[in-house]
């Protein structure tokens, strides 16, 4: 699998719907329990800039505690409290709870035009071992998460995204035999052909650009990210790309709020087309705009 930095394939530029020269896709990860209980702040947002996003929820126990001496030593206390808070210690000295569980808001995401997508089920146990994992194994954990998805908001996602990007060989296969309709497995830094996998069983639509999560943490300043982020908005203008963006609720509420109303603004006024992940699947596959495909 190719890195966040090495992938690079040119493609015809696409029409977006409603003569929109860029498409803007917001992708929100709920790893935590603490991200799940941060989506009702986050939906006030979203509304005031007319963005609507596909919310991945992972499924199984928040255990992310269980990782927090190694994270501690590998980005350092002040970095880790920054992630995940006292949060961060569930699993360890907090009781473990389900994510999916705690996603009391997921009635109001759907009533308000967002998506619900699956993230795979324990998170931390998928991040550390899915790489290894057999065809029966990954199957299994897809099957368990979907399983736990179902039975709490009662219908079945369109969408899959791996915890911290994390696949393998047998992950693709396994989410068309299942039926989901896209991924968002992997990310990728440049242009990226987008209807070259639309015939595909399961449409990959990866992150396209670095967040001000992972900017902040490496010693950007909370404008310095947010700039960084909206040049890319720009330039993916001239270019009528899809810039797919990501989050963690609680992380962007907490500690840079400021930063994601600028780009969420940013998109705006570039007048870009703002879909979830499952309606830009559905446009890609209909050939990206290239004939006379009615707007959305």
């Amino acid at each position: 699998m190719r890195g966040f930095d090495d992938v690079s394939l040119e493609h015809a530029p696409l029409m977006w719907p409603n003569g929109s020269f860029l498409c803007f896709c917001l992708r929100v990860d709920i790893d935590t329990v603490r991200d799940a209980k941060a989506c009702s702040s986050l939906l006030p947002l979203l509304k005031e800039n007319n963005v609507r996003a596909t919310f991945f929820v992972a499924t199984g126990p928040d255990d992310l505690g269980r990782n927090a001496f190694q994270a501690i030593k590998r980005a350092g206390r002040k970095k880790y409290a920054m992630r995940y808070g006292f949060d961060g210690l569930r699993g360890l000295l907090l009781p473990r709870l389900d994510v999916e569980e705690q996603l009391q808001a997921w009635r109001e995401i759907i009533d308000q035009g967002h998506e619900i997508a699956l993230h795979g089920y324990w998170h931390r146990r998928w991040a550390r071992e899915a790489l290894g994992w057999t065809e029966a194994e990954t199957r299994e954990a897809v099957k368990e998460g979907m399983r736990r998805f179902v039975r709490s908001f009662s219908f079945r996602p369109r969408g899959f995204a791996a915890p911290s990007f994390k696949t393998n060989k047998n992950l693709g296969r396994i989410l068309g035999e299942i039926g989901f309709i896209y991924s968002s497995n992997t990310r990728v830094e440049e242009h990226f052909d987008f209807l070259k996998g639309a015939r595909s069983p399961v449409l990959e639509i990866p992150v396209t650009c670095r967040n001000v999560e992972e900017l902040l943490l490496d010693g950007f300043s909370e404008e310095q990210a947010s700039e960084k982020v909206c040049r890319k908005l720009d330039a993916l203008k001239m270019e009528k790309g899809l810039l797919c963006y990501y989050i963690h609720p609680y992380f962007e509420l907490c500690q840079c709020r400021k930063a994601f109303r600028r780009i969420m603004l940013r998109a705006r006024e570039l007048g870009a087309w703002t879909p979830t992940m499952g309606e830009v699947a559905d446009w890609l596959r209909n050939g990206g705009g290239a004939e006379d495909t009615p707007d959305l």
